[in-house]
């Protein structure tokens, strides 16, 4: 729960990934970095278990080319994919609806697993091919 029940952020969940109570933007735009406490998949592997990667190769931890493109609703941790580049760790309601951080998935399958848009558009978000 990252929500109260008035709408407001309970601050003492952020802390379990972020160093400090980061600010929410009014626009819901990624301006600054997250300030997290680990800069990879192992903040999330610390609750959650590692699970099946649509990549024979994997893709957490691996470096993103400067040619794939770089969507701006999937941050990257320090230019390689981390848990949360396809999955939105954040409650809805906590960013502006429709905004870059709370880019969600609309197919109900997709929105269950909290990935940030829907599964047949995440890999051409970054592969052209």
């Amino acid at each position: 729960r990252q929500v109260a029940a008035d709408g407001g952020m309970i601050e003492e969940t952020c802390r379990y990934c972020h160093n400090a109570v980061p600010a929410i933007p009014a626009d819901g735009a990624r301006r600054s970095r997250p300030d997290l406490r680990i800069a990879s998949s192992q903040l999330c592997l610390g609750c959650h278990s590692r699970h099946w990667d649509f990549s024979q190769r994997g893709h957490v931890e691996r470096p993103v080319p400067d040619s794939f493109n770089r969507p701006a609703q999937l941050p990257l941790a320090d230019g390689n994919v981390a848990c949360y580049s396809c999955h939105n760790p954040h409650q809805a309601g906590l960013f502006p609806s429709g905004s870059v951080l709370d880019a969600r998935a609309t197919v109900p399958i997709d929105a269950a697993v909290a990935l940030r848009m829907n599964s047949m558009e995440l890999c051409i978000a970054c592969h052209t091919k």
